[in-house]
């Protein structure tokens, strides 16, 4: 599986996650250094009924990356999880590091300071981590809950390629403001290492 022509040299790396404040990379190590050991957020939230109002408009990048998400949390596999743990892992805080939004993106990188990722150990963890992440999203935007029962309907089925060629082109997308420059020139470069590591690491990810 081939997603596009990458530039070998390019010095950037999966292994790292990017700090939203300075633009530097963050290694995976100083990465579950930041882990608050006070903050539970494993345990599934409470679903509540949607209320009868105006929904919030959704990104339109927001979509196709949770889709990305829990999408590669279904289908990489279960012999295979332990070979790219940490790269899996540092790749999601990089592309939650350096959304579209910034503000979005703030608040991505809050809520991953809390996880003790050395603690997801395997594929169903990584989904309930996914999981209790989106669902927290949506309740700060009134967006209804997902159930829990409903993740499997959803993204077991998805072809993982599509997803990843929709979600580039979603993530790509560039800022009108003149003051966004920056953020578009490292998420291009972010997606140069993000389609190496997709060429390198398709085979351990179910179609």
């Amino acid at each position: 599986m081939n997603f596009t022509v990458y530039n070998k040299n390019d010095k950037n790396s999966v292994y790292s996650q990017p700090n939203i404040n300075t633009g530097q990379l963050l290694s995976f190590r100083q990465l579950t250094r930041q882990y608050n050991p006070n903050v539970n957020n494993q345990s599934k939230p409470e679903v509540v009924e949607k209320k009868d109002e105006i929904q919030p408009k959704k990104m339109k990048w927001g979509e196709p990356t949770w889709f990305l998400f829990h999408t590669l949390a279904y289908k990489v596999k279960d012999e295979d999880f332990p070979k790219v743990r940490k790269e899996l892992l540092g790749n999601i805080y990089n592309i939650c590091s350096n959304l579209p939004c910034p503000i979005c993106a703030e608040h991505a990188v809050e809520y991953m300071r809390k996880i003790n990722f050395t603690s997801i150990q395997t594929r169903r963890q990584l989904i309930d981590l996914l999981f209790n992440f989106h669902n927290e999203v949506n309740k700060k935007k009134g967006f209804p809950l997902f159930k829990y029962e409903d993740l499997d309907e959803k993204y077991s089925k998805a072809v993982t390629k599509n997803i990843i060629f929709n979600f580039m082109i979603h993530y790509q997308d560039k800022h009108k403001s003149i003051h966004m420059i920056s953020n578009d020139l490292y998420r291009a470069r972010q997606v140069v290492v993000l389609k190496e590591w997709f060429n390198k690491n398709f085979k351990y990810f179910n179609p």
